[in-house]
């Protein structure tokens, strides 16, 4: 497992719930992002939670049906430049058009990344169009401590963030504006990743059977509500019922 499972939140609460209702509980141990990801093997029985779900991930791992849900990235600009930011790169309904195109316009703009992490879909493609030079990628047992110093340090004038991580921080973020991105969905979805391994297959299956029973019994509702802010409850209840639907006995 890696570490970074933050407390007092949507993640922690799901986790608990998933691994309490297991007839076997799994081993744990704390691993950085990158040295879990190489424990994946298919020699080897083992996951790591917390995990987008990608195409090219899906090549080479396992996933369970989503254990949490949460609000898609923000793009978090320093205040200096968003005057910029508002001026040239929104649509008409206020959204960043493309992150991409924030970078390639000035090379001395620096975006802060988190070392493994999966942003989605879209924005792993537009990360790929930035210059390599104009990546800052952090890696830490505590990342987001980390980016949200080097963010109030200057060290990246942009950062991509989850709302619900400037919560989980003892490091609160300063001088920023936040922007809601173009062509991101609404939420993204975290997973239990496994190794292609037999015993992985068989705790894959127990593990969506359990998710199924915390999404139908409401118990999943409860506890998004502490996490949701009010006017995104209307997607959250749309997430758990197709849900539900997915994971009814006999689809």
């Amino acid at each position: 497992m890696n570490s970074d499972l933050p407390s007092g939140s949507l993640i922690s609460d799901s986790y608990r719930y998933v691994l309490s209702h297991l007839d076997r509980f799994p081993d744990i141990y704390f691993e950085n992002q990158i040295r879990a990801e190489k424990l994946l093997t298919p020699d080897t029985a083992a996951c790591q939670i917390m995990k987008v779900r990608t195409e090219e991930r899906e090549k080479h791992y396992l996933f369970s049906e989503a254990t949490d849900v949460y609000l898609s990235h923000k793009l978090y600009v320093q205040q200096e430049y968003t005057a910029t930011i508002r001026d040239n790169y929104l649509n008409k309904e206020g959204e960043v058009a493309s992150v991409s195109a924030i970078f390639q316009d000035a090379k001395d703009r620096v975006l802060l990344l988190i070392t493994g992490h999966s942003y989605g879909q879209y924005l792993d493609a537009e990360i790929t169009h930035i210059d390599n030079s104009q990546r800052y990628y952090l890696g830490a047992s505590d990342p987001y401590d980390l980016y949200f110093k080097m963010f109030n340090q200057e060290r990246g004038q942009f950062a991509l963030l989850i709302p619900s991580a400037l919560k989980n921080s003892d490091t609160p973020l300063q001088h920023y504006t936040s922007f809601a991105l173009a062509n991101n969905p609404p939420y993204i979805t975290g997973h239990i990743m496994c190794s292609k391994h037999p015993e992985s297959v068989q705790f894959i299956k127990d593990v969506n059977a359990v998710l199924y029973e915390y999404y139908r019994s409401g118990t999943f509702e409860k506890y998004a509500m502490r996490y949701f802010p009010d006017e995104e409850l209307g997607t959250l209840r749309h997430f758990i019922h197709a849900q539900v639907q997915r994971l009814q006995p006999g689809n």
